[in-house]
C-alpha cells in the first residue's frame, strides 16, 4: 500500500474555497441570463403596449373625426373632411394601412382598395362583434414585402345605441421604436457584459492566487515531509507514523526490528495490531485519544509482536504530530529485550 505523497493533499479549507468559487460564478452566470431574459420580455412589452396603444388612439381617432360615422362605415362615399382625417392618420400618426369593417367583417373601405369586398371572418373579429371589446397585437413583417418591421394592429368596435355597426381597423409603423428599444438593449446588455467580465477577471485572479497559495503549502509540506523522513530515517531505534491509528510511515529500524520486508508490508497495518491483543484496547482507547487531543503519551513497556509472530518486550512513547498536513502521531520503540535478559539473570542469581 503507497505512502501518502504531499503533492495528493489539499491546503486546509481547500475544497470550501473551490465550492465557494464555483458556486459565485454559477451565480453570476445565472444572474446574467435572467437579467438579459429580463430585458427581453421588458422590452417586448413596452414595444407591445407603445404600438397597440398608438393603433388604438389612430383607431378612436377616425372613428370619431368622421362625419357620419355608419356611412362611414357602410362605405358610401367620404366627405372632404373624411379624406383629411384618413391623410392625417397616414402621413401624421405613422398608419401605413387601415381597414373598416362593417358588421358581417366586410372590408368596405382600406388604404389598399384591393382589400375592399373582403370578408375578415377571424377568431378576433367575432370576439368584437360579440363582446364589443377592442383588438390589439404587436405584428412583425417577418420578410414580407411592404410590411415594416414592427407595427402596431387594433380594430376598434364602432356601435350606436348599443348595436354594433363594424369597426375600424389601423396598423401603425412602429419599427423606428423597435429599433430604438433593441438598440437600448444591446447598450444595456453590453454594460451588463462588461460589468460580468470584470466580476469573472476579478474571480479568475482569486481563484489564480489561492491556486499559488496552494501550491505554495504544498511544495512547504513536501520539503517537510522529506525533512520528517530523513531525521526519522536516521534514528536507530524503530519509528513509525500513524494517521488515525494506521501506520503511513515506518523506518528501516522498524521494519528490520519487526522482520517486515518492505515499507508497503507494514503501511496500513493498525498501530495496535503490533502488539499483544491483551494491551491493545489500552492504545485504541486511551494513548491514540490523548495524542488526537495534542497531548503526548509517556513512556510504557508493551509486548510487541514482530511479523512472524514473535515477541519482544519494549518501552514505547508518543507524541502527536503533523503528516502531510494531516493529524497524526509519531510512536518510538526501544528495545527491551537486553534489559530484560539482565533483570532474569540477576533474579535468578538471587542478587
Amino acid at each position: 500500500m503507497p505512502d501518502f505523497p504531499a503533492n495528493d493533499q489539499k491546503t486546509p479549507g481547500n475544497h470550501i474555497e473551490k465550492r465557494l468559487l464555483t458556486s459565485v460564478a454559477v451565480l453570476a452566470v445565472a444572474t446574467l441570463l435572467v437579467v438579459w431574459g429580463a430585458m427581453r420580455f421588458a422590452a417586448v412589452q413596452i414595444l407591445e403596449l407603445e404600438a397597440t396603444s398608438q393603433a388604438r388612439n389612430w383607431a378612436h381617432f377616425i372613428s370619431n373625426d368622421v362625419d357620419d360615422l355608419e356611412r362611414f362605415v357602410r362605405g358610401d362615399s367620404a366627405t372632404p373632411n373624411d379624406y383629411r382625417v384618413l391623410n392625417m392618420a397616414q402621413n401624421v400618426g405613422d398608419v401605413f394601412s387601415y381597414r373598416i369593417l362593417d358588421q358581417d367583417g366586410t372590408v368596405t373601405q382600406a388604404s389598399n382598395p384591393g382589400s375592399v369586398g373582403t370578408i375578415v371572418n377571424t377568431a378576433f373579429f367575432r370576439d368584437i362583434v360579440s363582446q364589443g371589446v377592442p383588438y390589439t397585437k404587436i405584428g412583425y413583417s417577418e420578410g414580407r414585402d411592404n410590411v415594416p418591421a414592427a407595427y402596431g394592429e387594433a380594430f376598434i368596435p364602432v356601435t350606436r345605441d348599443g348595436e354594433f355597426l363594424g369597426a375600424v381597423g389601423t396598423y401603425v409603423d412602429v419599427s423606428e421604436l423597435a429599433a430604438t428599444i433593441k438598440h437600448k438593449s444591446r447598450m444595456a446588455l453590453s454594460g451588463l457584459f462588461v460589468i460580468f467580465s470584470l466580476f469573472c477577471l476579478a474571480l479568475g485572479r482569486i481563484y489564480v492566487r489561492q491556486h499559488k497559495r496552494q501550491r505554495a503549502y504544498l511544495e512547504a509540506l513536501a520539503e517537510s515531509e522529506a525533512g520528517h523522513r530523513r531525521l526519522v530515517e536516521l534514528l536507530p531505534y524503530p519509528m513509525v507514523v500513524h494517521v488515525g491509528g494506521k501506520i503511513v510511515y515506518a523506518n528501516s529500524a522498524m521494519l528490520d526490528k519487526f522482520g517486515y520486508g518492505c515499507l508497503d508490508d507494514v503501511i496500513g497495518v493498525a498501530s495496535w495490531d503490533i502488539v499483544h491483543e491483551s494491551q491493545r484496547d489500552k492504545i485504541r482507547n486511551g494513548r491514540m485519544s490523548r495524542t488526537d487531543a495534542g497531548e503526548k503519551n509517556a513512556p510504557q513497556e508493551f509486548r510487541f509482536i514482530c511479523a512472524d509472530g514473535s515477541e519482544f518486550y519494549g518501552e514505547s512513547a508518543a507524541s502527536p504530530f503533523m503528516w502531510n498536513g494531516q493529524n497524526a502521531a509519531i510512536v518510538g520503540i526501544v528495545d527491551l529485550s537486553d534489559r530484560k535478559k539482565v533483570e532474569t539473570a540477576l533474579r535468578d542469581s538471587g542478587a
